[in-house]
């Protein structure tokens, strides 16, 4: 009975995820949405509502978050330990196409944010769930930005058409990227404020605190507005396209990657708190994240996969996600 309420919990998370998702693809049906539409809203997200969020997310961290080993390692060895393996079986398996980078970091981009902080909350309450969440989130964000834009750019470049400009520079000014370097040199100065115990006028206080809600709210829009562009561009035939791909990614995000993450605890930090470990697992068991598809959208390098890849993850994570919850509670 508890695997089954466990169920119906994701049901509940996952379900309108689905119904976003299918009221793009009924707006695209209808004609309400072409690609001018997609392009404006995608890039709208893109350098608006996704570096807002990542700021408002890291800028309200105390900077100290960063520095807790036992998250940091098992979840940076996890990222990096998937990175490494997919690459080698796109090599082994010879996948040619723009679609490659994608393939290697959906299988570890978590959906930390949408689904990963009530999931925590559900499983380790609030108290100790969500603050566990907040801090694997905050210090995975500009993993996942730096390191899928820079795979998403190679990938361009190697499998797609040619650049006119390198890869660094591309990556380097890109505004989710710059959003997460200067959101986290904004908690580093809060927190060496507070550390030292300097009076903040009240008026400033009202300016910060008025700042991060603006930040907050305009990112909010994004996730919803990049569902329904997800519905919009989904196209069927890539199901059958990139039938192993998807698979093996899918199988990569639900599986391999938590299974990770939990090895690196199980040897290296075995008196880890079970609300750490149980976070952290259940964080990168979490199906591929949204905002992986905005950044291949906006690139136009691999679209149609990731957001292939999404769908199924979604979809299949409906069951891995309580079987991994069995284990972790």
């Amino acid at each position: 009975m508890d695997l089954f309420l466990k169920s119906l919990e994701v049901l509940r998370i996952c379900l309108p995820v689905f119904l976003l998702m299918g009221l793009g693809r009924e707006m695209k049906r209808r004609g309400w949405m072409n690609e001018s539409h997609q392009t404006f809203i995608n890039g709208l997200i893109y350098n608006c509502a996704l570096p807002f969020l990542v700021f408002a997310e890291l800028s309200r961290q105390d900077f100290r978050i960063f520095l807790n080993a036992s998250l940091f390692v098992s979840v940076v060895v996890a990222i990096a330990a998937s990175a490494l393996l997919f690459f080698l079986i796109a090599k082994v398996l010879r996948f040619k196409g723009a679609y490659v980078g994608p393939f290697i970091f959906v299988t570890y981009w978590c959906n930390g944010a949408y689904l990963g902080f009530p999931l925590a909350d559900f499983a380790f309450g609030a108290e100790k769930g969500l603050a566990i969440a907040a801090i694997v989130n905050a210090f995975t964000i500009p993993i996942f930005v730096g390191s899928s834009l820079y795979l998403a750019l190679w990938s361009g470049e190697k499998h797609g058409p040619d650049s006119s400009r390198p890869t660094f520079v591309k990556l380097l000014f890109n505004p989710p990227l710059i959003a997460a370097l200067v959101g986290m040199l904004v908690s580093l100065l809060i927190t060496a404020i507070r550390v030292k115990g300097i009076p903040i006028p009240s008026p400033l206080t009202t300016i910060v605190v008025s700042g991060h809600n603006f930040f907050k709210l305009g990112g909010s829009m994004g996730f919803p507005l990049a569902l329904i562009t997800i519905g919009a561009a989904l196209e069927f035939k890539s199901f059958s396209a990139y039938r192993l791909p998807i698979f093996l990614s899918t199988v990569g995000k639900l599986v391999v990657s938590p299974f990770i993450t939990f090895a690196v605890f199980y040897f290296f930090f075995p008196d880890a708190p079970k609300e750490v470990r149980g976070v952290a697992v259940l964080l990168m068991a979490t199906p591929s994240a949204v905002a992986s598809y905005i950044i291949t959208r906006q690139l136009k390098i691999g679209e149609d996969f990731t957001a292939a890849v999404l769908v199924i993850s979604t979809i299949a994570s409906i069951v891995t996600i309580p079987v991994w919850l069995f284990f972790l509670i």
